[in-house]
């Protein structure tokens, strides 16, 4: 595992990144400016030199002089129109127009004669042009014929530009991006440390309230609308916290419950011992009433302990499922027997069909209807009458299983948490029999395959606790 001291910070690697991202872009510019400078600048001032020449062949022929004087100025271009004197014996030419900057008129006439001789072997195009480009020293030529269908001569258009030494440019442009690389640098580190701590504020933040929750402190709110991520982040860990402090006060709760649950079999259990010791041992009949207390409320604490054991091990996983086909009315049956000769006053009442078969744990299906007839048994008060019906669902497809009980039923507030883990009504008296923590079984139970389930009640008029399968 790093050490935390090994671990950056989100503000470095962000200022790390940026500066890496702005080191490779100047890289890139460097490279194109430096090393294919030439080529991209040849590639463009060629272009042009033969855009001027097409542009020149219409300002010709519209005997606009001072347009190809424009041009030759604008682009920087020599421009020389000239026809070939067919009439007199030798290569002799007339110039039509000049702007070149060739002042010497042999070497007018010498240029002439090597741009003619370049364009000798070139074909005719397709709209009576015949063109051709020549690259020399630092000058770039292009030549370009046009046929004068009036006097059926061709007309040569010479247009030449001078390339800028590429030594010089590239001093130029090295000079200027040392200037460009320092400033961006510069404007780079300060940009991406403000940007850097200002994405890394609410982290950091969240990280600090963090550390209060690890130090026991739960009365942290955690608020950051500033980024949709973080503000998701923000919401997740508010949810996180409210669960905990649920959990916290489960936890407590159940430490109550327990411990309550707990104390009362052993205030019982060592009274009755303490009575037998002092006054019932020499009295048979009284012996054997308070031996059976003692038996009573430690069955109380093994079904406690074992429940407990139960539920813990359900909600972590740890028990197996055994599923298979079997006939719950079966259950009911043998059920009916136990319940009608244990509980002698109170009045049962069970409604089943002869075959009711289910797929599912048979042992963990029968643990629900035992605890739900507990619950009812617990809770029936003064009318004891408990009623127990398995019978066809409305839809025809499914069994509906119902637990009635006509005692002090629960409020309507208290409804939605009725399964929790050891959640006791207001209302509610000290159980018979079970643990306390019988619902909360049945429902890990039910989930588990999946079969939908509820409580009906009313304060003062009885429950009914139900599944269907």
């Amino acid at each position: 595992m790093k050490n935390n001291t090994d671990i950056r910070s989100i503000s470095s690697n962000l200022i790390t990144t940026f500066l890496i991202i702005m080191c490779v872009i100047l890289a890139i510019i460097w490279i194109l400016e430096v090393v294919f400078f030439d080529s991209i600048f040849g590639m463009i001032k060629s272009r042009e030199v033969r855009e001027t020449a097409e542009l020149a062949v219409g300002f010709y022929q519209n005997q606009d002089e001072d347009s190809l004087l424009e041009l030759s100025v604008v682009n920087d271009c020599n421009i020389v129109i000239f026809t070939k004197d067919t009439t007199i014996a030798g290569d002799m030419y007339q110039v039509r127009f000049s702007s070149s900057r060739i002042t010497d008129q042999q070497d007018l006439i010498l240029t002439i004669r090597l741009f003619v001789n370049m364009l000798e072997n070139q074909e005719e195009d397709a709209v009576g042009f015949t063109s051709s480009s020549y690259e020399q020293d630092n000058s770039y030529i292009y030549g370009l014929v046009e046929y004068d269908t009036a006097r059926d001569e061709p007309v040569y258009f010479y247009v030449s530009s001078v390339i800028t030494p590429a030594s010089y440019t590239i001093n130029v442009i090295v000079y200027l991006l040392l200037i460009i690389t320092a400033v961006s640098l510069v404007i780079m580190f300060v940009l991406s440390y403000i940007f850097s701590r200002r994405l890394a504020r609410p982290i950091t933040q969240i990280a600090s309230q963090a550390k209060q929750i690890s130090a026991g402190n739960l009365d942290v709110t955690f608020r950051s609308r500033e980024y949709k991520e973080v503000s998701e982040l923000t919401d997740t860990l508010n949810y996180a916290i409210s669960e905990i402090k649920k959990g916290e006060n489960m936890r407590n709760e159940v430490i109550a419950n327990v411990s309550h649950e707990l104390r009362t079999p052993l205030t019982m259990i060592k009274s009755y011992a303490e009575m037998i010791n002092d006054i019932s041992g020499d009295d048979p009949k009284k012996r054997a009433e308070h031996l059976q207390v003692i038996i009573e409320e430690a069955d109380k604490l093994e079904y406690l302990v074992n429940d407990m054991l139960d539920l813990s091990k359900m909600q972590s996983g740890a028990i197996s499922y055994q599923f298979e086909r079997f006939n719950l009315s079966t259950s009911l049956e043998k059920f009916e027997k136990f319940y009608t000769e244990k509980f002698k006053d109170f009045e049962f009442t069970f409604t089943y069909p002869k075959r009711a078969y289910v797929f599912g744990d048979k042992k963990r299906i029968e643990q629900v209807i035992i605890n739900l007839i507990n619950n009812a048994i617990n809770y029936s008060d003064q009318d004891k009458r408990v009623a127990v019906t398995l019978r066809r669902a409305d839809d025809n497809h499914r069994f509906h299983f119902e637990v009635v009980d006509h005692g002090i039923g629960i409020s309507k507030d208290e409804l939605p948490y009725i399964f929790d883990r050891h959640f006791r009504s207001n209302s509610a008296k000290r159980a018979t029999t079970g643990s306390g923590i019988g619902l909360t079984i049945a429902k890990e139970i039910l989930n588990y395959h999946n079969f939908p389930y509820g409580v009906e009640s009313e304060l003062g008029k009885g429950s009914t606790f139900y599944f269907d399968f």
